[in-house]
């Protein structure tokens, strides 16, 4: 048994589903019936965090080293719970060099079917977050690609 209940989907099972509004310690007890001596009690705390649509929660990394060794070969728009996303990065003369409305699909540092230049690139977000009102958000900032 657990308890509280609240936010549980079913107190008595052995793997509830919890889903707290709130952080909350959940206190669980285990018995063998008719047998005092086979029980088990134990607690779990369940963190609840705050998700921001915006900034700090969502972000795109500062810079990025697209030279093929697969790590931060790509630049993407980062943040969970993320929908109806527009992305674009421009070079420093204003050209868009990227441009995506899917959060899985990053920038390889290409511009054209041609490698671009190393240089600071300037790049805008936007879209929602999901949840009780659906949230906007914009963020816009530099990278620095890293050659």
């Amino acid at each position: 048994s657990w308890s509280p209940s609240k936010g549980l989907d079913d107190p008595t099972s052995l793997d509830p589903v919890a889903s707290p509004n709130t952080t909350t310690t959940y206190y669980f007890s285990v018995a063998v019936p008719n047998n005092r001596d086979c029980s088990y009690d134990s607690s779990l705390t369940v963190h609840v965090i705050e998700f921001i649509c915006g900034e700090p929660d969502i972000f795109v990394p500062s810079g990025f080293t697209p030279n093929n060794d697969n790590n931060n070969d790509l630049v993407f728009l980062r943040g969970r719970l993320l929908k109806d996303i527009y992305f674009t990065i421009y070079d420093r003369w204003g050209e868009m060099v990227f441009e995506t409305a899917d959060q899985n699909i990053g920038w390889d540092g290409t511009h054209n079917g041609r490698e671009a230049d190393p240089g600071v690139f300037v790049y805008y977000a936007e879209g929602t977050c999901p949840g009780d009102e659906q949230d906007e958000f914009f963020i816009k900032g530099n990278i620095t690609l890293i050659k």
